[in-house]
């Protein structure tokens, strides 16, 4: 448990490393973000190293939690592409929610981090199995697939390459694509109204 101090400094240390990475971030910006002195900072974690440790395992444990919510789309939709649109804004939802985390355990280089990541992606898939009858794809390959466009597009949206209107319509167009792959009457109704 946390108390105040060190949630603020684990707020601001986790803002400094998703921006820079573990090398090029300094405890002195991290004390200067987070209000703090850095004396504060090795008082509190000892050392950046023990900080960004500290950061990865409270973080990885918020994004399990978080992923393990889409357990609420199981098995909920009677439409495969209703559960496909719904699992495509969640995942979003999730991966912007705690987008610096999850750029931390992308971009580190430890295998406890990429068994995390093999975990959740094997839930992924096994929910896709679930709630997609019959499916004629990988469902790994389609929740990678997935997985990797959402990342992208939260990464520029985070970055501040695409504003709120452009997210909204990337991820409208990445799903009606989607859609397409399984080729519903539904989905082909649709896709075809448009004005003349």
């Amino acid at each position: 448990m946390t108390n105040n101090t060190e949630q603020i400094i684990l707020d601001a240390a986790l803002k400094e490393f998703a921006k820079k990475g573990y090398d090029a971030t300094t405890t002195r910006r991290i004390s200067k973000t987070a209000g703090f002195t850095e004396t504060t900072i090795f008082r509190k974690f000892g050392s950046k190293k023990n900080l960004y440790k500290e950061i990865i395992g409270y973080g990885s444990k918020k994004l399990e939690y978080a992923y393990f919510s889409l357990q609420n789309l199981d098995q909920k939709y009677k439409d495969p592409t209703d559960f496909l649109e719904a699992f495509v804004r969640t995942l979003a939802k999730i991966r912007l929610d705690h987008i610096e985390i999850f750029i931390l355990l992308v971009n580190e280089d430890n295998v406890q981090y990429d068994f995390i990541l093999a975990e959740v992606n094997y839930f992924i898939s096994e929910l896709i199995k679930n709630n997609i009858p019959n499916i004629k794809v990988d469902p790994n390959v389609l929740g990678l697939t997935i997985g990797i466009f959402v990342y992208s597009i939260d990464l520029d949206k985070y970055q501040g390459r695409i504003d709120d209107i452009t997210y909204e319509e990337t991820l409208q167009k990445f799903i009606d694509n989607l859609m397409l792959c399984f080729n519903t009457t539904k989905t082909v109704k649709t896709l075809c109204k448009t004005e003349l």
